[in-house]
């Protein structure tokens, strides 16, 4: 079957402005620091932002929550997926956490995707298990792997940049930074698209641009919940539209 048949989609639950940005900010220290740190072990090296290689960090308006990554979807199927989640999610409680914590995959000491997590995961790992049956109803495979609750800050792709940014990444784990609320009360469904950039990084391959995410559902939970305070609000019976 085409390609062209085939969408890249993942859910995930957006963070609000504030936090959004807060965690942007992090990240973007986190970065630099390493860019730093690279530059500082090159004996006359130009400092260059684009001399560090193998370093991308996530775009803040592309910053979430991922909940279930679902990879290529024939486009036949989304629609009934997205049907299939809006019904089971309709029966996961809202709740609110706080994004917090920094860490890696698949360790601090040697990473290759920089991630923050949430301070109580069991909302989204609630959801999260909501979301895997409603896709084995519709015959989409489940996920054998354990469920963390995280967002990307980060990719590295490099081993001598990602032994540059470990000491500073196991800083920012020692400070245990929290970002600000995460108010768990709908779920997002989101298209990937990977575009390429056709112009060269100057060594003669391709850019890698960012991808920019298309929202195909925002699929509210069960219940209504006022933000304000992490971990302590209450949500009304009342369903959300």
């Amino acid at each position: 079957m085409s390609p062209a048949n085939f969408l890249r989609m993942f859910t995930a639950v957006e963070l609000p402005g504030p936090t959004r940005d807060a965690v942007a900010a992090l990240g973007q220290r986190i970065v630099e620091e390493c860019r730093t740190s690279v530059r500082e072990r090159r004996a006359g090296a130009p400092e260059r932002r684009a001399g560090v290689r193998g370093l991308r960090e996530v775009p803040p308006e592309n910053l979430h929550v991922t909940v279930r990554f679902l990879g290529d979807v024939e486009r036949s199927q989304v629609d009934p997926i997205v049907e299939a989640l809006r019904a089971a999610v309709s029966d996961v409680p809202a709740a609110v956490t706080e994004v917090a914590g920094v860490s890696a995959f698949p360790s601090r000491r040697h990473p290759r995707v920089v991630w923050r997590g949430v301070a109580d995961p069991a909302p989204l790992a609630e959801l999260e298990a909501a979301v895997g049956r409603a896709l084995r109803g519709v015959g989409f495979g489940s996920d054998e792997e354990p469920y963390t609750p995280h967002g990307t800050l980060a990719r590295v792709n490099d081993r001598s940049t990602a032994d540059a940014l470990a000491p500073h990444l196991a800083a920012a784990h020692r400070d245990a930074p929290r970002f600000g609320e995460l108010v768990v009360d709908h779920l997002t469904v989101f298209q990937s698209h990977l575009d390429r950039d056709t112009s060269s990084d100057g060594r003669g391959a391709p850019r890698r641009r960012a991808p920019h995410y298309q929202v195909r559902g925002r699929l509210p939970l069960g219940r209504s919940v006022r933000p304000g305070r992490a971990g302590g609000a209450r949500a009304s019976s009342k369903p959300q539209k």
